[in-house]
């Protein structure tokens, strides 16, 4: 149903639509989903998270919350690496995903999250909600909507 609701179909017959394969298992509800999805330091983990697991094939791989924190603070920033941002900006990126973005995330099922061993990794949907919030992005850029508040 969600895929329909998306249009994300692998098997359309529409000139100007492109097929996109998206497998997402969400037991959740669109309002839930959307409220996930709503964040921008939430998008950012999924992208981070699904990047990492492009590169990093075959293994499960992992990003400390520190390292997180640290890219998330330079990205917001504007900067291009992770020293580009400021102690300040980063403490308070890091605190936000420990209180609130990641158990979130993780309770979605977005990703995986051991918060006492303080590292996160991708779940079954993550490179598929990266794809996903990746079309959003490029149709907001195409018709000049910004996808950041």
């Amino acid at each position: 149903m969600i895929r329909d609701w998306l249009g994300l179909s692998t098997h359309d017959d529409r000139p100007d639509h492109r097929a996109v394969d998206v497998d997402l298992a969400i037991d959740d509800n669109v309002d839930s989903v959307l409220d996930t999805l709503s964040n921008p330091r939430r998008r950012e983990v999924i992208h981070r998270v699904a990047d990492l697991q492009a590169s990093e094939r075959g293994t499960q791989p992992t990003i400390d919350i520190s390292d997180l924190a640290e890219y998330i603070a330079s990205v917001e920033d504007g900067g291009e690496g992770i020293d580009d941002a400021g102690w300040n900006q980063r403490q308070r990126v890091y605190v936000s995903l420990y209180q609130t973005h990641l158990p979130k995330l993780a309770e979605r099922d977005a990703i995986t999250y051991d918060e006492r061993a303080g590292v996160i990794g991708p779940s079954d949907d993550t490179a598929a909600l990266s794809t996903l919030l990746s079309m959003v992005e490029s149709a907001c850029q195409d018709t000049g909507v910004d996808s950041q508040p």
